[in-house]
């Protein structure tokens, strides 16, 4: 291209053209924005990593979704062994309040370790 077309294109870019330029720049930034890919071909170039990638990315994510069911349940556990203090057996409910919080703390590191992935 010539200097002179590079100054006509800065021009026409900058708005000082003579907006016959500015509007085939205009249909050509729509024409961009309109296209779509359809969801079969978004796959059509991954390669073995991007299905790693993927398949780690699922996993983790169902695993981060059961974490928070899981941890329901054990602070209902944690509560009902408060709850039954009323016996002269307290080192039966310490088990129980200790066998909650390990099941919590496995249940925050697995947690943990899906979102680290």
């Amino acid at each position: 291209m010539t200097a002179g077309g590079e100054e006509k294109t800065d021009a026409s870019t900058s708005g000082t053209g003579d907006g016959v330029e500015d509007s085939e720049l205009g249909k050509a930034k729509e024409k961009e924005s309109t296209d779509t890919v359809p969801f079969y071909k978004l796959f059509a170039f991954a390669d073995l990593t991007d299905y790693i990638l993927m398949i780690t990315g699922t996993v983790s994510a169902i695993g981060n979704g059961i974490c928070l069911p899981l941890m329901t349940i054990l602070l209902g556990d944690l509560i009902n062994s408060f709850g039954h203090n009323q016996n002269n057996n307290v080192v039966d409910v310490v088990s129980k309040v200790r066998r909650c919080n390990i099941y919590n703390l496995q249940i925050n590191i697995f947690r943990l370790c899906a979102m680290v992935m």
